[in-house]
């Protein structure tokens, strides 16, 4: 199902990540080559090395995840409001909130994460005075962003800016402790899964831009997997090919893709079912196209993983394709952004 939102600007964007706390920052480490990922001195994992992770510091004891998210979320917006200080105009915005999904074995109860939300709307109001005309909360794994979209498509269509928002972080023994007893962590006995990362990431989004667009988000869709990776059955993996053709289409019909990111992971069944979506598009997709897995470079990031992916896609001219999942859900999305210039 295609998101119809019309092509939306990207006006602001900012981030925080193992790189650094701003755009400028994340980006001159990047250009050093200088890989996110590094051995916890205070963590082991399951066979009694040093836990894989991506984060700027050790994990500290408790229940953390929530308090760092916040704390990314606000670095990334402080970062937005810097690099673009008329950014709000008098039309006022509408805000998605990008939040780590509820997992009480986690330390992310319920309670605790509606809370979160409330607490980044309030440094939302804080920091750039604006009164919220519609809030949305989003908790979809690395699809988030498609479905804030999804849930403001009214309001964008009606020409109002949307405000996403978000942080996510595995920097938390909590977390770290309850995704290890689950076999979710990367080792050398489980080389099927994720590398922990962190990173808060902010985008504005305008139908109609009063500031000049850094790229512009051309297409959006959804589509959801009938059968779940843990479940029993077999898939045609038919759902992420299918909405990867309908963001395409918003592009036109002889639109071809020069760069390709994604939300895998390490995972063989999300391995499997993007050869497939690579395979179905055939000629849409550039001789020379560039394959990219975002996890790789900041470790998983979560909810807020396509969002980072638009912003890192900023430093590479031409058409981009944004594959993600989410398994709890079994929504597949597709994003295509086009970015001008050299």
């Amino acid at each position: 199902m295609r998101i119809e939102t019309g092509p939306l600007a990207l006006t602001a964007c900012g981030v925080s990540t193992v790189f650094g706390a701003t755009r400028a920052a994340s980006a001159a480490k990047l250009a050093e080559g200088r890989p996110a990922y590094r051995r916890l001195r205070s963590y082991l994992d399951d066979t009694y090395a040093p836990q894989l992770a991506a984060f700027a510091a050790e994990p500290a004891a408790g229940a953390q995840a929530l308090i760092r998210a916040r704390r990314l979320a606000r670095a990334a917006l402080d970062d937005l409001l810097s690099s673009a200080p008329g950014a709000f105009d008098t039309r006022g915005a509408t805000v998605a909130i990008l939040l780590p999904a509820v997992a009480p074995a986690e330390g992310l109860a319920a309670e605790a994460v509606s809370a979160l939300a409330a607490e980044i709307l309030a440094d939302v109001n804080a920091r750039t005075g604006l009164s919220a005309l519609h809030v949305t909360a989003h908790a979809a794994g690395s699809t988030g962003l498609a479905e804030a979209l999804h849930d403001h498509s009214g309001s964008l269509s009606q020409g109002r800016p949307l405000l996403v928002l978000g942080g996510e972080s595995f920097a938390c023994r909590t977390r770290l402790a309850a995704r290890a007893a689950e076999g979710r962590l990367f080792s050398a006995k489980r080389p099927y899964s994720a590398v922990p990362g962190e990173a808060g990431v902010a985008l504005l989004l305008d139908p109609a831009p009063q500031l000049a667009p850094l790229a512009h988000i051309t297409g959006t869709a959804h589509e959801f997997e009938p059968i779940g990776a843990l479940e029993d059955g077999h898939s045609t993996y038919a759902a992420q090919s299918e909405a990867a053709y309908q963001a395409l289409e918003s592009s036109g019909r002889d639109a071809v893709v020069d760069h390709i990111c994604t939300d895998w992971t390490n995972g063989r069944y999300r391995a499997s079912e993007l050869a497939h979506c690579y395979l179905r598009l055939g000629g849409r997709i550039a001789p020379e196209c560039e394959y990219r897995h975002l996890a790789l470079t900041f470790g998983d990031t979560g909810v807020v993983m396509l969002a980072l992916a638009v912003v890192q896609a900023l430093a590479q001219p031409g058409r981009h394709l944004f594959l993600a999942g989410c398994d709890r859900t079994k929504a597949r999305v597709a994003m295509t952004l086009t970015v001008a210039g050299a």
